[in-house]
């Protein structure tokens, strides 16, 4: 979820439906580079929907981060990580930032990302460093938790289990066939309402590319 979507209606919905964890895009808590991420959260809009979620009684609260955004600093980053961890998730999603080539984004902050890109593994290791002293198990390469949050969607990927994606560009992997919605809205939305499945690449998958 985007924190700024988040209501006591909505986290009411999502605890009447089963739902038992929730993972909050709180990507920063610094509003220059939430402005930079093009972000509509504001930083106490992320404390208010960890607020709100808490009281509807989400089990299991992920924040997810991400590092190595143009003009971060490294007093931004342990200012994030404080910040975050006041908040006391459940688990904790640190990545570092993507840029594909050719994007509008990268054209706008190229020179910066290079910089960027020099100082990501000292960034990583501040991660890695100050998320394990405060408690947090380093489970995956981005992801961290508390005893017993581990994220099943997470370590299925590593373990090799079927998943099923739903939505615009969602992948799924069932047995051995992967499937991977195209990233077009409009031809997703026009194939649901038709009453067919979404337009989808299919790939065929041997047992040993599947762990079988």
């Amino acid at each position: 979820c985007n924190p700024e979507t988040i209501t006591p209606q909505k986290a009411r919905v999502l605890i009447e439906g089963g739902v038992t964890r929730v993972s909050l895009g709180a990507q920063s808590f610094r509003a220059h580079l939430l402005d930079v991420l093009e972000r509509r959260a504001r930083p106490e809009q992320i404390a208010e929907a960890v607020a709100i979620l808490r009281a509807a009684g989400v089990q299991s609260l992920n924040l997810d981060l991400i590092f190595g955004v143009p003009g971060q600093r490294e007093d931004d980053l342990r200012a994030d990580l404080a910040d975050l961890l006041a908040l006391e998730p459940d688990h904790v999603s640190a990545y570092e930032l993507e840029a594909k080539p050719g994007t509008r984004f990268t054209h706008r902050h190229g020179p910066e990302l290079e910089r960027q890109a020099e100082a990501m593994e000292a960034y990583y290791e501040e991660v890695v460093s100050v998320l394990r002293a405060a408690g947090y198990r380093w489970y995956e390469t981005a992801n961290f938790c508390r005893p017993g949050h581990e994220c099943r969607h997470n370590l299925g990927y590593w373990l090799g289990h079927d998943y099923l994606g739903i939505g615009v560009g969602a992948v799924s992997t069932l047995g051995l066939e992967r499937r991977r919605n195209r990233p077009s809205l409009r031809g997703y939305l026009e194939a649901v309402e038709a009453g067919r499945r979404p337009p989808a690449e299919l790939e065929h998958l041997t047992p040993a590319e599947r762990g079988m």
